[in-house]
């Protein structure tokens, strides 16, 4: 449409709101994009009147004929059900004969053109029919459609059709003429004609805008000549489809839009998902501004005022915006988040903006603002006096520091609005959870513990789409992690869930706690989250089993009052049949893993044994927390650690997990090297297949066959170290917390302190990703050790190296053991630097070699250097990280024991079990 949108939009740049002329709602649970939106005097009346079609994706076609204030039902003019979806919508001559405009629907594989005709004897037109004038079956599946005039015809409008795969079908009306594929297909994007230079233009997936002449799109010649189910083949040496232009805009395209002048060049409108851009129809640019905020839609549209084209571009935060080039000329707020915006000439107002968002809501605006009459009165001179401005300025910051003393934040919070609150059983559910409801066995069986969630909303306007999300960690699982609430509040402000809890693995726990989040949407948009954490009972991960009388691993825990029975501590563990002593009880974890724990009848130790270090984690910080919990009233209750720190026991857990991480290194590369040996393989055999004269295969085949199996070997193997990754990764978890609890214990470090340590070292290992639990612990204690546990300030001065995987454990090892010698002797953990001045560069590159250099003693920065007493030093042997002949080797032995299953490997099949062929 030619018609402007009205001058005043263009007076300043302001925010407005968008004036409302007409708006109405195209459907319930219905979906709408893009094309979904067509604005044409569809039914060819001399007045020049628009009409509003709307087609959504669940296959309902819709014609509306606005007129304010509101919505009425004789507006609808056709509602009509079509048998596919609707994809895009277009207005055009696309009949034979007939220079009235006709509606073009786009089906997934499907294109119909229908004539839209109003019903006789009617006098305000309020219905219309629907007539199939033809229809087109695509052979692919389409994704969007443009018309025009192709090849330079007059008075008729032809159809380009886009499928999925790239291939252009081209429409003389009723007839097909032919297709083509674009070159260099991946993703399609938008697509528009060029009347000016009869050429096609298009977004592609490589962030280019290509154009394509349609001369030489007709006279091309490919593959997509042939057509399907018994048509005759187009054979002939027809020329390749070339790129007239092509233009990298570093952008993805959303949307495409071509403006023609009466007496000037074509311009090409592009949106990107950060930038808006306007080249020239020879490809050349513009102009383009780059955009501070997420589009979803635009227009450009011709101004009659000034004849320029202004842009309007719709963005996702509902506000509507008008450029003039580069230039924000005006900017309004919008009752919705538009998808397709289109300018309609309707009664009474000409260029009004037709908006279509994602749910089918349709709204008919123009741009403006009230007129303000409020004039404000002229300001009374007067003169002024500094003194008093100072006394009365003193005095309103008294008001205003004495109000925020004695006040309270009356701002609504997230604790006002929704609160979780969670009821959790102490017991077992009486019916185990079974995952699969399919299996009758009781193989699938696990016991459970059912958590119920009260959700209370606290505000006095009921919230919406609040999504409940529960959080374990290994082994625990739950049987919905997410519940979705559609609302809650007035009249019923509470709502209540239930999650089931149960252990998926034999791993075992580091601790106990849940965490349970809510995140909605206030009244006024601003998104909350309200969360809550709560504890499960042990008895999910353990059962009571016989003591057992000895233990590879001890801890020793001393209290400041005398010993009490174990099973008022742990009530829920009492051993059934076989009634134990006061002061003995045990556990067993899911993983056959039993825990035992001893009472002193003479003394106010306690002591926990077991064969695993990392099973004692869980039930001895539970220990703590339920001894401190029954002494709660005693102020001066105390528990201490006796004997050395199990530097050994946990060293041998790092350095498991850096073998098992090694080994899945060294199998990452086996499988690369093997990969790229098959496609290599596969391309010599494809070329040998494809040859007019085959020649011998050369023991090809068998080759093929050959690595191919010890490309399944490997990745079996892969596979299990996978596995055995994640059981180190949890064995190393809980060895670090219990022995970060035991270092607390014996250094009687303060909260703070522990918390400085707990981020030097986390409990938390993950089981995969780039950065490892080795390198972020290396570099977080050496920092320690370089600051606040430093000695001097020659300590200090370090130039970190890369963090990568190391090849073995023992400067880690050197450092932890020189950071738990260093807290048990006073040192106090903070991220302040202890030492201070500065180093010369010299000095730091000086000390830096030294602490490389010497691998027996750990010196930092080659000052000071400590050795650990014989009961406390790590072991400084290391086992070596797989070799590639050793991986090999073991890859070999794998292939070979599966060959034996099936067939006996050839001798060139022998040779390619090695590292490489």
């Amino acid at each position: 449409s030619n018609d402007p949108v009205p001058k005043y939009c263009a007076v300043a740049m302001s925010l407005f709101k968008a004036r409302d002329w007409w708006s109405a709602t195209a459907g319930v649970d219905e979906a709408f994009d893009t094309g979904c939106l067509c604005v044409a005097n569809i039914l060819n009346k001399s007045d020049g009147q628009d009409k509003i079609i709307v087609g959504s994706f669940n296959g309902v076609l819709r014609i509306y004929s606005p007129k304010p204030p509101s919505f009425q039902a004789e507006h609808l003019l056709i509602e009509s059900q079509l048998q596919d979806p609707i994809l895009q919508l277009l207005a055009g001559k696309f009949v034979s004969g007939s220079p009235a405009l006709h509606l073009a629907v786009l089906h997934p594989r499907k294109l119909k053109v229908y004539n839209v005709t109003a019903v006789s004897g009617t006098e305000l037109a309020s219905h219309c029919t629907l007539n199939l004038m033809y229809q087109h079956s695509l052979e692919r599946t389409s994704c969007n459609m443009t018309c025009g005039p192709f090849g330079g015809v007059e008075g008729k409008d032809f159809l380009c059709v886009q499928s999925m795969d790239g291939y252009l079908s081209f429409f003389e009306q009723e007839s097909f003429a032919f297709g083509r594929f674009l070159p260099g297909f991946l993703l399609p994007g938008p697509i528009q004609y060029i009347a000016k230079t009869d050429s096609f233009v298009t977004c592609t997936s490589s962030r280019t805008i290509e154009a394509f002449r349609y001369m030489v799109l007709a006279v091309a010649s490919d593959d997509s000549d042939k057509r399907q189910e018994g048509s005759v083949a187009k054979k002939g040496s027809g020329k390749r489809v070339m790129v007239d232009w092509s233009l990298n805009i570093g952008d993805h395209g959303l949307e495409l839009y071509v403006t023609t002048f009466e007496a000037g060049p074509s311009s090409v409108f592009v949106l990107g998902e950060r930038g808006l851009y306007c080249l020239n129809d020879d490809g050349t640019i513009h102009f383009m501004k780059k955009l501070e905020y997420n589009p979803s839609c635009f227009l450009p549209y011709f101004s009659a005022s000034d004849g320029a084209i202004n842009t309007m571009i719709a963005t996702h935060t509902g506000q509507l915006l008008i450029y003039h080039d580069i230039r924000l000329t005006w900017a309004a707020q919008l009752p919705t988040l538009p998808v397709a915006a289109k300018i309609g000439k309707f009664p009474g107002l000409g260029g009004v903006i037709v908006l279509l968002d994602g749910q089918g809501h349709v709204n008919c605006c123009y741009l403006g603002t009230d007129p303000s009459m409020f004039v404000a009165p002229p300001v009374g001179a007067r003169e002024l006096n500094y003194e008093d401005a100072q006394d009365e300025l003193k005095a309103l910051n008294k008001i205003a520091k004495e109000h925020s003393k004695s006040s309270v934040d009356t701002l609504p919070g997230v604790e006002e609005e929704l609160q979780l609150i969670p009821s959790v059983s102490s017991e077992l559910d009486a019916v185990p959870y079974r995952p699969d409801e399919t299996m009758e066995d009781d193989a699938d069986v696990r016991p459970s513990v059912s958590v119920k969630l009260l959700l209370r909303c606290l505000s006095r306007r009921p919230l919406h789409n609040i999504i409940v999300t529960a959080h374990c960690d290994l082994p625990l699982a739950v049987d919905h992690s997410i519940i979705h609430v559609t609302q809650i509040g007035p009249p019923d402000p509470n709502a209540e869930l239930k999650f089931v809890f149960y252990t998926s693995t034999g791993l075992l726990p580091l601790d106990l706690s849940v965490t349970a989040t809510a995140s909605f949407v206030t009244n006024t948009g601003a998104p909350r989250l309200a969360q809550c954490r709560f504890s499960l009972p042990l008895s999910l991960f353990c059962s009571a089993c016989p003591p057992a009388k000895s233990g590879e691993h001890k801890l020793t825990l001393e209290t400041s009052r005398s010993t009490i029975p174990l099973l008022d501590l742990f009530p829920e563990f009492v051993l059934p049949g076989s009634p134990l002593p006061p002061n003995v009880m045990a556990v067993r974890f899911h993983s056959n893993v039993d825990v035992t724990l001893l009472a002193s009848k003479n003394s106010q130790r306690y002591r926990l044994q077991s064969d695993k270090f990392e099973a004692m984690n869980i039930f001895t910080v539970e220990f703590d927390r339920r001894i401190r919990k029954y002494f709660a009233a005693s102020e001066d209750f105390e528990i201490s650690y006796v004997g050395n720190l199990p530097s050994l026991e946990y060293f041998s857990l790092i350095e498991a997990h850096l073998e098992a991480r090694l080994l899945g290194e060294r199998y990452q590369q086996l499988l690369g090297e093997r990969a790229q040996q098959f496609r290599s393989i596969q391309k010599r055999l494809l070329t040998r297949f494809k040859d007019k004269t085959p020649a011998p295969l050369a023991n090809l085949d068998t080759l093929i066959d050959g690595t191919y199996r010890q490309l399944m070997a490997i990745g079996e193997a892969y596979e299990e170290n996978s596995v055995m990754i994640r059981q180190t990764s949890n064995a190393l978890s809980c060895g670090t917390s219990l022995i970060l609890y035991v270092l607390r214990l014996r250094s009687r470090m303060s909260p703070n302190e522990f918390e400085v340590l707990s981020h030097a070292m986390p409990t938390r290992v993950p089981p995969s990703g780039e950065l490892g639990w080795e390198e972020m612990t290396f570099a977080s204690v050496q920092h320690l050790l370089r600051s606040c546990l430093a000695k001097s300030d020659r300590e200090q001065t370090a130039i970190s190296a890369a963090l990568k995987i190391p090849r073995d454990a023992a400067r880690l090892k050197k450092h932890i053991a020189l950071l738990f010698d260093r807290i048990l002797k006073g040192g106090k953990l903070s991220l302040v630097s202890q030492a201070t001045g500065p180093i010369p560069k010299s000095e730091a590159l000086k000390n830096a070699a030294a602490d490389d250099v010497n691998d027996q003693r750990l010196a930092v920065n080659g000052e000071d250097s400590y050795v650990l007493p014989r009961e406390q030093q790590p072991s400084t042997v290391s086992p070596p990280p797989p070799s590639a002949e050793a991986a090999a080797m073991a890859v070999s032995a794998i292939v070979s024991a599966a060959s034996k299953k099936r067939t006996r490997l050839s001798p060139l099949l022998e040779v390619a079990a090695g590292p490489t062929v």
